[in-house]
This record gives C-alpha cells, structure tokens and sequence, in this order.
C-alpha cells in the first residue's frame, strides 16, 4: 500500500542482543540487453548476537548522500527466515531496469 514506504522494524548493525553485523555491500554486477539493465546486489548479514535472529522482511534504500533516503523495494516473507547465532545470511536483489525511449 501506499503506507508501505519504510521497514517495519529494521535489524540494528552490531554484534549485540538483537543486532546483524552488516557487511560492506559487495560488487554489484550489472548487464545490459536490448534496452535493458539489470543489476544484481548481494548484502550479508552476520549474526554475532549470541541468540537467533527472525527476519520477516527485506529492502532496498536508496541514498542521495545527504539527508534523504528512499525505499526502492520491500518485501515481506510469508515465513520468516531464522538465522541461528554465528549464522550468516545472505540478501541478493535483482533489478531489471528498462532503458528504452
């Protein structure tokens, strides 16, 4: 719905109760075809918190680098997906952007 503009409860970055260890994004990998691009972007997660972490959601933000920030894409798992502690998880987004006139 239109109210669907942020995350419901984002995971706080850190190694504490709770909290995922961010990674740094890793290369994104983009190809062009016929008047399209599509990027693919992976994101890791790692669970250092000493207890298990339910994530019923993912998305995308996007940045201007200054005080704005947007939520390109969201989605919210039908069941959500239990990282165990030391566990690691992995988020790949692929978008297909269409380039033509």
């Amino acid at each position: 719905t239109y109210e669907d503009f942020k995350l419901d409860t984002i995971i706080a970055h850190g190694n504490g109760v709770g909290q995922f260890s961010y990674t740094a994004s890793t290369t994104r990998t983009i190809s062009w075809s016929g008047g399209e691009a599509a990027v693919t972007h992976p994101r890791i997660f790692n669970n250092n918190s000493g207890g298990a972490i339910v994530v019923n959601e993912v998305g995308v933000y996007i940045s201007d680098f200054a005080a704005s920030t947007c939520l390109l894409c969201r989605d919210k798992l039908t069941t959500g997906v239990t990282v165990p502690d030391t566990g690691q998880l992995t988020v790949t987004y692929s978008l297909v952007f269409d380039l033509s006139p």
